[in-house]
């Protein structure tokens, strides 16, 4: 096959070859010697020397056979560096500072610099004449191509980012070459009955339905883990006639971007560049693990390949359920507005400024990791400019050369796992200033421009606070997030309730138990949703007793029915009340 051919099948795009001053080793030996050698104490400077070797082996003319067994030599050390700049960037607070920023888009252009390698392989390879074992040099080079690329939108999901532009197009392009050439039937001796290139493919696709803007930090890794062992579940067919569209989605693989649902409401027609994604089987395998984890069957026996706490698995499979086993379209439509709001970040920032800025006492309560001076909130100004609302795509310069000196690389702490700092009495609650681009009856979504001192998440709690009536706080849960560029946030909401009454509780199996702050939401007829209530992360446990104390001195014995959500940052449950008494303690919020 020609170079034509390949381009008008598989439209790869490379750094074109060029004459530099840079230096870098062709041969494989002298290579490997040179690794060898770096000096991996030094992250930055191996950081440097492994991504200025890799960039201009990519603009020089090499043998591909060469050439894939350089990239070969680069895999470990990239994944190194890789994993060693993430710790600096990884589990910080959003937007991520210009220097965060740049460390993070310097991860992911060292992926991208390893899959237009693999992309150069395989055109060079197909320029060739004469090449013993050209097609598996071809077939390999294709899906750590495609592996790559996967890397390059996973460095995006990590931090919020949006992915660079044309990367969804080649992911679709190369398994699109691969299919052409009649390569989708050549299994591995580990996937059976799948080949490489079509499970990396699978992997990635999943990983896009699955909502990756509202995962919580540290899933999307699991999400991978999962999908590296069960993602030949799911099946891909140029069939598009179906009478059940659930659990299918609809392939362009001549777009810039993951699946969409199937179209429920259309007659679908055999079309060439279109597919259809069959994720029922994954959403099967999801529902029976959801059930045994029900029945208390723990996670290390079920075999999904994630190592997790049972709690928190739960809820991550029940998320990949609703993304794959049934694309859930929005009830209510948003209408965009203007408007400044006011936002408390965490349950106990919204206990604190719904109570009336007190802070937090029950009488015998002792806790000053939960004590906080009195002090008037402080708000950040943001930008009013009538800039442009919409999400910003990233541009994939693919002769951008990043340059790591201008950014400050920690190497002490380069290594070590991120370490929060305690919460200690100093610690102040504060508001900020944000903008409503959207809303609807359910949701809406906020914008934030410039630094920012809270901490925002996917699964935490907001408080909401505009001038319609600035007394009461509404509560939202963050669902999902972005940063589409270097100073904005933007932060999708599912409103739990219009008003919240701050309270105390603690679980009264423990004797001698302190009190901790928790959120009473009121009964919503309309919704036919009874009071529940949202409390720290940690204290939900079926059928124990607790005592909530509320604002007025309303002593309940109360017990958990029900867990609604779990999130590492609070729980929702719903109660029923075992007795009620009015007590003398009295406390302040």
């Amino acid at each position: 096959m020609s170079s034509n051919i390949t381009q008008e099948i598989a439209p790869f795009s490379v750094p074109a070859k060029q004459v530099s001053a840079w230096v870098t080793e062709t041969d494989p030996k002298n290579a490997q010697e040179w690794i060898t050698n770096l000096p991996m104490g030094d992250i930055a400077e191996a950081s440097r020397e492994i991504y200025q070797a890799i960039y201009t082996l990519n603009r020089l003319k090499i043998g591909p056979a060469s050439r894939f067994k350089l990239l070969g030599l680069y895999q470990e050390p990239v994944h190194t560096i890789s994993s060693a700049l993430k710790t600096q960037y990884q589990q910080n607070v959003f937007p991520l500072n210009d220097i965060k920023r740049q460390l993070a888009e310097f991860v992911r252009e060292l992926q991208m610099e390893m899959a237009h390698g693999y992309k150069c392989t395989i055109l060079d390879a197909e320029k060739a004449r004469f090449m013993w074992g050209k097609k598996a040099l071809k077939v390999q080079a294709s899906t750590q191509a495609m592996l790559y690329l996967g890397e390059v939108l996973k460095c995006s999901y990590e931090v919020y980012m949006a992915c660079p532009s044309m990367v969804w197009h080649e992911i679709h392009g190369i398994y699109q070459y691969a299919e052409h050439l009649g390569w989708l039937d050549l299994s591995n001796d580990t996937d059976a009955g799948i080949s490489p290139i079509t499970k990396e493919y699978l992997i990635n696709i999943l990983m896009g339905l699955n909502n990756p803007y509202q995962m919580p930090e540290h899933e999307l890794g699991k999400v991978r883990e999962f999908l590296g062992v069960w993602a030949q579940l799911a099946e891909i067919s140029p069939k598009l006639e179906l009478n059940n569209v659930a659990g299918h989605f609809l392939i362009d693989l001549t777009s810039d971007s993951p699946p969409a649902p199937f179209p429920g409401d259309v007659n679908m027609q055999p079309v060439a560049h279109l597919r259809s994604l069959n994720a029922l089987g994954i959403a099967r395998k999801l529902q029976d693990a959801i059930i045994k984890l029900k029945g208390g069957v723990p996670v290390s026996q079920l075999g999904l390949g994630i190592d997790s706490l049972d709690s928190d698995c739960l809820e991550m499979l029940k998320r990949m359920m609703r993304n794959w086993g049934l694309a859930v379209r929005r009830s209510r439509s948003r209408v965009k507005t203007r408007g400044n709001c006011f936002i408390a970040s965490g349950l106990r920032a919204i206990h604190y400024f719904s109570s009336g800025q007190t802070p937090f006492s029950v009488n015998g309560y002792n806790d000053i990791s939960t004590k906080s001076p009195a002090v008037m909130p402080s708000s950040v100004n943001v930008s009013d400019d009538g800039a442009d609302d919409g999400v910003g795509i990233e541009s994939n310069d693919d002769s951008g050369y990043i340059d790591l000196d201008i950014i400050a690389v920690d190497d002490k702490n380069s290594t070590k796992d991120f370490q929060a700092k305690p919460t200690t009495i100093d610690t102040i609650f504060r508001i900020e200033q944000w903008r409503i681009a959207d809303e609807s009856a359910g949701g809406m979504r906020i914008l934030h421009d410039g630094s920012m001192g809270a901490r925002v998440r996917v699964g935490d709690l907001l408080g909401i606070q505009d001038g319609n009536n600035p007394q009461t706080w509404r509560i939202g849960a963050v669902r999902w997030l972005k940063a589409p560029r270097k100073t904005r946030v933007e932060v999708g909401l599912e409103m739990l309730t219009p008003d919240v009454r701050p309270v105390a509780i603690r679980l009264l199996e423990n004797e001698g138990m302190e009190y901790s702050q928790a959120l009473l939401l009121p009964p919503m007829p309309a919704l036919k949703r009874p009071a529940t209530l949202l409390m720290p992360a940690g204290f939900y446990k079926r059928d124990k007793p607790f005592e909530m104390i509320e604002a007025d001195g309303l002593q309940r014995k109360i017990k958990a029915l029900e867990l609604l959500e779990h999130t590492k940052a609070y729980e929702h449950i719903v109660f029923a009340d075992m007795a009620a008494e009015v007590s003398e303690t009295m406390f302040s919020l």
